[in-house]
């Protein structure tokens, strides 16, 4: 740039040229978050179970009760929706081959219109994310238009990046077109277009696209942070133009409270500097200075002080600025060091994994970590970007199978105990359980069964009410037979008239009696047939309990065997799947790991620039104050 080159002498190369500012700022692809689905009624109790941990979050539970209870028949109701559902999981878990060979099944298997729009989408976003830019055009164009709102907006926003990619941005601006006006997924598309056309050297198309993303009102905070983008674009791009005057009214628009606040402020202060109105430029430039260290905007206030304050002819202020400004910068490289330190053994890891953890996204706080972690601001670059978020998920999920193998490997011993004992408890009941005795007692109950059928007819066709009286009426039959005998024994002693009187008497309590007896003899009867049914029924019922008992004695062996190869066989295969997973989970932490050294190493690279350069600013203010002296 030709602003640069006059700056050389002070050998500042801070102001960054448009295509690298432009390649920080471009706004990655969505990442598929799973979709909403729609209400509908759960007419399976497992696809219930499995909507319960989706939406709760554990994704995990929901993937692997989902695949059992499809394994299982236990789903029949929902088999395409569980099928769209299960292809979302894997997909969420970057198994894009298992996730496109569900969907392509739904779609061979002639789907409702609905959920097929819905599979081409996310076929679509699968080679999306694979970088297979034609066939992911061809998915999304299988798309007929049953696909909801925020689906069919989103699925736009993919197409259209997808013809930006390939150069075709007069096709991308009529996909969006499609897009409401000032939705989020709209600010994004033009922003994205805009920065595109810039790549291509369509310079005044995509300043147009900014222009207009910049111009946009609204009070969501994405929406405002593409706004600031946008500004701050055009702002170090008319910088590059020595359009100064321009550039800063485009830097004015960037909020000062926002994210993009600091790289607003160095660039407004240069703006009044190329003007050579460097008290205004020292005015930004004292402010941004006064901010705490996030990013390298500060760091350079640092230096930009100190050559205002230069062009001022306020040397020693200049001086003194240098000095603080370079032993900020040894500071800083110490703590880089501490940082480095603290990553290669591991411990920046376990916390960011942990704060991971206790996320369903995957998505870290800068906040609370730059609360925890002092030394986080260093690497607030990377960490707020899609391929760090990505890494970060990726090893949240290692550690969460790590933790499910950890505890199935420790259920590993409760399951051989549960085997002993059951085999225990069997061989202990085995005794009391033998056939011959069981066997003996039933057939007695048997015998006295029948001989209870034969007396019962007997009673039937004899009409025997004293076998049919209640214990009451027996004894009062008993007492009358005593009675007639005592008054057979003594009715000789006795006149006729005497005797007569007392055998009426006897005749009449016994004819009483015999009555009562008498008239209800069928229902005693009955109710003496029904005691004999109820006995058959628990003789047929203790039967088929000695049957079963016959038969699980023979089964229960089978149930112990082959569980202790089977136990031991899941113990090594979980040991494999341990082992395995610690050699990714390194692998994963090792790219991690290598991805922060590389942004520290370049931030202590850039700060021994900074050093070199305020020393070699001090050592000329001090030859011009020796030639004054």
């Amino acid at each position: 740039m030709v602003f640069v080159k006059q700056l050389k002498k002070w050998k500042i190369h801070q102001i960054p040229g448009l295509l690298v500012l432009l390649l920080s700022l471009t706004i990655p692809g969505l990442a598929w978050a799973g979709s909403a689905k729609k209400s509908t009624v759960v007419r399976d109790l497992d696809y219930g179970v499995v909507l319960y941990n989706f939406f709760r979050g554990k994704y995990f539970d929901a993937a692997v009760h989902l695949m059992a209870s499809k394994e299982l028949g236990r789903i029949p109701h929902h088999l395409d929706d569980s099928d769209l559902l299960l292809g979302g999981l894997l997909l969420s878990y970057g198994l894009h081959q298992e996730a496109e060979l569900v969907f392509s099944r739904l779609i061979d298997d002639g789907v409702a219109p609905h959920i097929r729009d819905e599979t081409w989408f996310s076929i679509g976003k699968i080679r999306y994310q694979k970088g297979l830019q034609d066939d992911a055009i061809r998915a999304f164009e299988q798309i007929q238009g049953s696909l909801k709102k925020d689906m069919l907006a989103e699925s736009h926003l993919l197409l259209a990046n997808l013809l930006m990619a390939r150069g075709e941005f007069k096709q991308a601006s009529t996909i969006l077109e499609k897009l409401p006006g000032h939705s989020v997924d709209a600010v994004f598309a033009k922003y994205n277009l805009g920065i595109s056309l810039f790549r291509s050297g369509r310079e005044i198309e995509g300043a147009e696209y900014l222009a207009e993303v910049g111009r946009i009102k609204d009070t969501d905070a994405e929406v405002l942070a593409l706004r600031d983008k946008a500004n701050l674009a055009l702002g170090y791009a008319l910088l590059g133009q020595e359009e100064s005057s321009k550039a800063r009214a485009f830097f004015q628009l960037v909020r000062l409270k926002g994210p993009f606040s600091n790289k607003a402020l160095l660039g407004f202060g240069w703006s009044h500097a190329m003007q050579k109105d460097f008290e205004s430029a020292l005015t930004s430039w004292m402010e941004l200075r006064s901010r705490k260290l996030t990013d390298s905007s500060v760091y350079e206030s640092q230096l930009a002080v100190g050559y205002a304050l230069e062009q001022l002819k306020a040397y020693p202020q200049s001086m003194q600025s240098y000095l603080e400004a370079i032993t900020l910068f040894k500071d800083e490289k110490l703590r880089l060091d501490g940082a480095m330190k603290e990553v290669r053994n591991g411990e920046l890891m376990s916390y960011l994994v942990s704060q991971a953890l206790g996320e369903k996204t995957g998505v870290i706080s800068e906040k609370g970590l730059l609360q925890e972690v002092p030394e986080f601001r260093f690497i607030t670059g990377i960490v707020s970007g899609h391929q760090f978020h990505e890494a970060i998920k990726n090893l949240r999920d290692l550690q969460l199978l790590r933790n499910n193998l950890k505890y199935w490997g420790n259920a590993i011993p409760t399951y051989k105990d549960m085997l002993r004992l059951r085999r225990q408890a069997y061989e202990e009941r085995l005794p009391r359980l033998m056939p011959g005795e069981g066997d003996f007692k039933l057939v007695a109950v048997k015998d006295e069964k029948t001989l209870y059928e034969e007396e019962y007819r007997r009673i039937v066709y004899e009409q025997d009410i004293r076998a049919v009286a209640t214990g009451k009426e027996a004894k009062l039959l008993n007492r009358l037979d005593t009675i007639k005998e005592r008054l057979q024994k003594v009715g000789q002693r006795m006149n006729t008239k005497q005797y007569g009187r007392y055998e009426n008497k006897y005749r009449l309590y016994r004819g009483l009696l015999e009555w009562e007896i008498s008239t209800s003899f069928n229902q005693r009867a009955w109710n003496m047939r029904k005691g004999l049914n109820q006995l058959d029924r628990e003789i047929k019922k203790t039967e088929t309990q000695q049957k079963n008992i016959q038969l699980a004695k023979k089964r229960a062996p089978k149930g112990f065997e082959g569980y202790d190869r089977q136990i031991v066989r899941m113990g090594k295969r979980v040991k494999e799947l341990q082992a395995r997973i610690d050699t990714v989970y390194a692998l994963q932490q090792q790219q991690v790991q290598d991805i922060i050294i590389a942004e520290l190493s370049w931030l202590k690279e850039r700060l021994s620039e900074y050093m070199d350069q305020a020393q070699f600013s001090l050592a000329r203010l001090q030859d011009i104050a020796s030639e004054q002296n």
